[in-house]
């Protein structure tokens, strides 16, 4: 007679358990959460030093980061995608990029800004210069490159 239950018992189980799998959609497997990479990890794998992500970060121009307690930390996934952007010809450079982009000094660019032959940007009366690099080529005589659309049927 226990043999019997136990058997009775045993194919219900299975019964329950196989039209439960037919009516429960299967839960997709949990995602692995991605690395976090430290700023010395983060700065190697962009080819540069960290002090020139802490630089970024203070002026909200690089890869987006994150605070995990006192630590800056960067999601490896997000920072694959931020390489990968696509890189768009209107930057704004602080003085010294415009000066590596120009190849002169960036004292030659912020007197351009403030005898006004040069479009530059200041956020405050004694703050650093900002300029487009649009700006920069028109300012050096060099053409930038039309920019057309997609074609369009007439």
């Amino acid at each position: 007679m226990d043999e019997l239950l136990t058997a009775l018992r045993a194919a219900i189980r299975d019964e329950v358990a196989r039209q439960l799998a037919e009516l429960l959609p299967a839960q997709p497997a949990p995602e692995a959460s991605p690395e976090l990479l430290g700023v010395e990890q983060a700065a190697a794998r962009l080819g540069v030093q960290p002090k020139t992500l802490y630089e970024w970060r203070r002026l909200h121009k690089g890869p987006p980061s994150l605070r995990v307690g006192r630590l800056v930390k960067y999601r490896s996934d997000v920072l694959d995608e931020w390489i990968n952007r696509p890189r768009s010809g209107d930057d704004i450079l602080t003085l010294r990029e415009a000066a590596d982009y120009t190849r002169t000094h960036w004292r030659t660019i912020a007197d351009a800004c403030r005898a006004g032959e040069l479009k530059g940007i200041q956020r405050t009366r004694n703050a650093t210069w900002r300029v487009r690099r649009e700006d920069l080529d028109t300012w050096m005589g060099v053409t930038p490159p039309v920019r057309r659309g997609p074609l369009r049927s007439l």
